[in-house]
């Protein structure tokens, strides 16, 4: 594959995310702050296409932390994240809780989580793994 269709796919992915982050927002408007128990159930309330709940490179769902925030955590908390192997470039895009998506070198994910899974034991909040 091309340098450039890797990019493409890329950036599609981070759209879906930034589209999915907008739903998130919409379900927090409708329902009291709270995120969405799944992604899933964005295709039912926030007219979200199933084919944006995953990267343009998989058939899997991406990977949902946000299940158990609000809208009142920290900005930099992780919502939403890629399947490891999606991208060739060996990165991942994440969606954060701001509503930000950026790429992400897979070998900075483990910090990456580390930093989030901190900022969830001072929420009182359980630890998550990279999964």
């Amino acid at each position: 594959m091309y340098y450039a269709e890797e990019m493409a796919i890329e950036v599609d992915c981070g759209h879906r995310l930034k589209g999915l982050g907008a739903a998130i927002k919409m379900y927090q408007d409708e329902f009291n702050k709270q995120n969405p128990p799944n992604l899933e159930i964005l295709i039912e309330t926030e007219d979200v296409s199933p084919k944006n709940i995953s990267c343009i490179n998989s058939d899997e769902p991406y990977i949902y932390r946000g299940v158990d925030l609000t809208a009142d955590v920290p900005s930099e908390m992780i919502l939403v994240y890629d399947q490891s192997g999606n991208h060739p470039g060996k990165r991942r895009n994440v969606l954060f809780a701001n509503f930000d998506v950026k790429r992400i070198d897979e070998e900075d994910m483990p910090a990456l989580i580390e930093r989030d899974n901190r900022l969830r034991r001072e929420l009182g909040l359980a630890e998550k793994p990279l999964e």
